[in-house]
């Protein structure tokens, strides 16, 4: 039976991708890969103790595609995950992707997310939920007796959000260049 898709070309088959069960699955396993990698990759490119935040840039791609509710899911889970797999308190990760999410998913549009995500108002998205992610984080974290805030928040808190953004050229590149295709 034909189908027809987006750019009015004639499929005969459906992508399995298409199925949001599998879409749902394979976001789960990429979760986990990502969880994996950010546990043991970004140590390795780490600048100074401070490192990117690949999951929430993942949650947010995931926000952007599907709407606020499946991001917030999707974040709840890989902050989960992760808080599970990295020995940290338990939620403090979910806590925070879930409010950074929150913030994403207001700029889901049904049928634009490759125009979103491969310009620069991801990049700005991107920016935005790391400083929120960052500022709820930390603030769980942050034992103010011991440390100067100001100081604590410059280092992990902007500049966390800088590295992460500029992580996030990656998928923009790669959606801009797919656009154009």
């Amino acid at each position: 039976m034909p189908l027809f898709h987006d750019e009015n070309r004639l499929i005969t088959e459906q992508s399995a991708l298409d199925n949001p069960v599998i879409r749902y699955l394979a976001y789960g396993i990429v979760v986990a890969l990502l969880s994996i990698v950010q546990l043991i990759f970004s140590p390795i490119i780490a600048v100074d103790n401070i490192y990117p935040n690949f999951l929430l840039i993942f949650c947010a791609i995931i926000a952007l595609r599907e709407g606020q509710m499946v991001g917030l899911v999707a974040a709840f889970c890989a902050g989960l995950i992760y808080d599970v797999i990295s020995n940290d308190v338990i939620g403090t990760n979910a806590l925070a992707s879930i409010l950074a999410i929150f913030l994403v998913g207001y700029f889901h549009r049904e049928g634009r997310f490759r125009q979103l995500v491969g310009s620069y108002r991801f990049l700005i998205l991107v920016l935005v939920a790391t400083l929120v992610f960052n500022l709820v984080y930390h603030i769980l974290r942050i034992d103010t007796s011991e440390v100067d805030f100001l100081g604590f928040f410059l280092k992990y808190g902007i500049a966390s959000t800088l590295y992460t953004t500029v992580i996030a050229i990656l998928p923009l590149l790669v959606m801009a260049r797919k656009s154009d295709i």
